[in-house]
């Protein structure tokens, strides 16, 4: 799809397995609970993160594919 997610202010450009697993397991969950409203938040977001991202400290990026 060319995107890719990152983590926020960090060198490396791979997420910690922790942030893997609070973005997948609590962040996207919660996003769907009040009718997808996490999602929805990346519209109205300067930084255009959803509520995911916001917990695990990442940036959805888009990346060119080669």
């Amino acid at each position: 799809m060319g995107i890719r997610v990152i983590p926020v202010g960090a060198k490396r450009q791979t997420l910690s397995i922790g942030q893997v697993l609070v973005r997948e397991w609590i962040g996207k969950p919660l996003c769907s609970l009040p009718f997808g409203l996490g999602y929805m938040w990346v519209g109205w977001n300067k930084k255009k993160q959803g509520w995911q991202d916001l917990i695990a400290h990442t940036f959805v990026i888009r990346e060119k594919r080669h």
